[in-house]
């Protein structure tokens, strides 16, 4: 957003702190209505919103997975598994296993 701002020396301005502070409550408003959905369609609304909104949230990403398994959208599954994976990668950190392209061929949910 165009009011975030890092002042001299690093430090973020009262504008980046605030703008920081609304993507946590708004991830965490999605986190909980995604644990709280009716049904598989609502829920999967709710993390492709949350991966969508903080695209390196680390338990978002195979949440999504798991329940585009279940759903049977195993093609969307291993996109969203190779969106996770590179993401994690980007923050040098190994993605967690389970998700992977073999568990997502072998072990259909």
């Amino acid at each position: 957003m165009g009011d975030s701002k890092i002042a001299p020396g690093g430090r973020s301005t009262p504008s980046a702190s605030r703008s920081r502070a609304t993507t946590l409550v708004h991830t965490s408003v999605l986190r909980v209505l995604a644990q709280h959905a009716p049904g598989t369609d609502q829920k999967l609304v709710y993390l492709m919103r949350l991966v969508h909104r903080d695209p390196y949230d680390e338990d978002a990403h195979p949440e999504l997975v798991q329940v585009l398994r279940a759903a049977g959208r195993h093609g969307e599954a291993q996109r969203r598994y190779r969106t996770y994976a590179e993401r994690m990668r980007e923050l040098g950190i190994t993605p967690a296993g389970g998700f992977g392209r073999r568990s997502l061929i072998e072990h259909p949910a």
